[in-house]
């Protein structure tokens, strides 16, 4: 069903321009609109503590997202195991920061072959390279809690008795509380 203009709405009932009849154009126009929302997305009504209302709206505005796409991302986030990335331009800067850095290297090496230093341009473009992906990876999709805690404690084994130590203290305080 398409929704009519004011003007075939005003023709299709034989009327004339009238502030009631804006009016009624006006639900007419709504009704429809909303149905056919309906018809493509689901609507979810939450209520929130001012409290709980306070933290997720100072998380949307610190990831710079309306309160329903933060409340929705976070969700998703949490469901699939990922972070939420705090700010996806920011992210993007840093990229293509990383890719300028990239380019400028690249142009010194170009410049530096007819002086016969390749070896420490080579490893530095190699160098580059290598984080340009490792940070890529890092922000766009980060380790979850527990495959970092894993990697952390197969690279650093005396990290063990920390994490104990911390847990233990956590699960004291919480028990107290």
């Amino acid at each position: 069903m398409t929704i009519l203009t004011y003007y075939e709405y005003l023709r299709d009932r034989n009327c004339s321009h009238s502030s009631n009849s804006y009016k009624q154009y006006r639900k007419y126009y709504l009704r429809l609109y909303q149905r056919q929302r309906r018809k493509n997305r689901k609507e979810v009504t939450l209520l929130l503590s001012p409290d709980v209302h306070t933290r997720l709206k100072a998380g949307a505005i610190q990831h710079q997202q309306s309160l329903s796409k933060f409340i929705a991302s976070a969700a998703i986030a949490y469901i699939d195991k990922k972070y939420v990335v705090p700010n996806e331009q920011v992210v993007s800067n840093i990229l293509q920061t990383l890719s300028l850095t990239y380019s400028q290297v690249q142009y010194l090496a170009d410049q530096t072959r007819k002086d016969n230093s390749n070896q420490l341009i080579e490893y530095c473009y190699a160098l580059i390279i290598k984080l340009e992906k490792q940070l890529e990876t890092l922000l766009r999709h980060p380790d979850s809690l527990e495959t970092f805690i894993a990697k952390t404690l197969h690279s650093n084994p005396h990290y063990y008795r920390t994490l104990t130590s911390l847990l233990k203290t956590y699960d004291y305080q919480n028990q107290i509380n």
